[in-house]
């Protein structure tokens, strides 16, 4: 009798391991997950090590990047091997560098150098056609090359400032001025501040910095990306002292937004130490940072 009781239990187990499985496998399936993103700001310094980055994606299926136009130099040759990439679903550019007008180190190349906030804010209201036209010189080259060489099926997003300073007022005058430039790419708002996120654009995709466990829920319409938040690595700590650590990014992965841009310190040529002007960086990923960062993510060989 008991060894009859003894089977009817363990049939009763195993049974119930046996329906949960799936039930657990369901629920995996059911989390969402963005397309990954590597947010490559220095990729046009002529110091940027394009080969050596380029072969530690080998195991990436599909991917996106994002770069900042013009403030780590005018190099083209590296975005032009992305953007021959078949693999390549999307690019993100941000045009003008706010950050350094924020923190005021901005470098003479730099579109904003000699112009404070305030007066940004100014001249954009006032449409100043003098700011508008050294605007369409600025972007006139990039304007170019993505006409030469972007793809039809790679998409093209374009974010007028990276973490603008811009209240929404003169941003929704930059962003019809850029969206006209261009035609063939969506305008991306990446707002610095609490008060300019609690408006949206009309026709933008809003973009959102730093990892966030606890961000409002979002639709499909957005960006994230660890941008400013170095990664901390067991084989290499991080730089900044704003970080995450590395068993946390398979979850910054899990959203409804379009795509997740991974940042590293490395990306913009950042190291310990003072500032220093982005056209000098030469701290920049190595292929074993690359693995480590890939395989942290559940991305990697």
């Amino acid at each position: 009798m008991k060894l009859v009781l003894f089977l009817i239990v363990s049939l009763c187990f195993v049974g119930q391991d046996a329906t949960a499985q799936p039930i657990q496998e369901e629920k995996i399936k059911k989390k969402r997950t963005s397309p990954i993103g590597l947010a490559y700001y220095a990729l046009m310094s002529p110091k940027w090590p394009c080969s050596a980055v380029r072969g530690s994606e080998h195991n990436l299926n599909e991917f996106s990047i994002a770069t900042l136009w013009n403030t780590f130099g005018q190099e083209s040759e590296c975005l032009k091997r992305y953007l021959a990439d078949p693999t390549l679903k999307s690019i993100e550019i941000h045009l003008i560098n706010e950050v350094c007008q924020r923190n005021g180190n901005c470098g003479q190349y730099e579109f904003l150098h000699g112009i404070n906030r305030r007066q940004y804010r100014r001249l954009i209201l006032e449409r100043d056609p003098q700011l508008f036209a050294r605007f369409k010189e600025y972007v006139k080259p990039l304007q170019r090359l993505l006409e030469q060489n972007l793809k039809p099926e790679t998409q093209c997003f374009i974010s007028p400032g990276l973490e603008s300073n811009l209240p929404v007022d003169a941003a929704k005058i930059l962003v019809h001025q850029v969206s006209s430039l261009f035609p063939n790419c969506a305008i991306v708002w990446n707002p610095v501040n609490k008060s300019q996120r609690e408006e949206r654009i009309d026709n933008t995709i809003f973009e959102e910095h730093h990892y966030r466990p606890d961000i409002p829920p979002l639709t499909s319409k957005c960006i994230l990306n660890l941008d400013g938040q170095d990664i901390d690595f067991p084989a290499r700590p991080a730089i900044l002292p704003n970080k995450i650590k590395v068993s946390a990014l398979p979850g910054f992965f899990v959203n409804d937004c379009i795509i997740s841009f991974l940042w590293l310190a490395e990306f913009n040529g950042i190291k310990q130490g003072p500032f220093v002007d982005p056209r000098a960086r030469e701290n920049f990923p190595t292929p074993e940072l690359m693995k480590l960062l890939l395989d942290g993510a559940g991305v990697g060989r």
